[in-house]
């Protein structure tokens, strides 16, 4: 489901000096949107505003969103290397993020690390069938059908067994 491009300016390897391109998507629609940084206060503001977003799951390790976003949030980093991070990371944002639908029913979501590639499509797997009850090959399917290439690398598998674990 189409969200929107963007240039993540706080991203800027050498072939990309203004910074690199970027996706925002809905893994889940109106519930769970899915991409990169948040890189200004007006981005934070526009993605309230224009996306509905009502709470931040950040598990970018690059940086926080400081004051980027104002609101409901979460920041739960762990490294994009591949390596399958502690359950507890997992565990943690499944709670906060239960919380925050009692608190604002229908809350929407929006997920992210730098660029919206590996870390947050696992996180919004986690999400969807932690709080709306998707089976997991369902999770996996929106976000394949919405991120093409999901899972082209190896670092997806450590990430989602991190996800399995965390829903034990």
């Amino acid at each position: 489901m189409s969200g929107e491009d963007y240039v993540n300016s706080l991203y800027r390897p050498p072939q990309f000096p203004e910074g690199a391109p970027c996706s925002r998507w809905w893994a889940l629609p109106d519930l769970v949107l899915v991409g990169g940084s948040i890189v200004s206060k007006d981005d934070g503001v526009h993605l309230a505003r224009d996306f509905g977003i009502d709470v931040v799951v950040s598990v970018e390790s690059e940086r926080s969103d400081g004051d980027r976003w104002k609101g409901n949030s979460t920041y739960s980093p762990f490294q994009d290397i591949g390596a399958s991070p502690p359950p507890e990371i997992f565990r943690s944002i499944l709670s906060f993020s239960r919380q925050c639908l009692r608190d604002i029913p229908r809350a929407k979501f929006y997920v992210h690390c730098q660029q919206g590639g590996s870390r947050s499509p696992a996180v919004a797997i986690l999400l969807m069938r932690g709080l709306f009850g998707l089976g997991a090959c369902e999770a996996l399917s929106c976000i394949r059908a919405h991120k093409p290439g999901y899972g082209d690398h190896e670092f997806h598998k450590a990430y989602l067994a991190s996800v399995d674990e965390a829903l034990r």
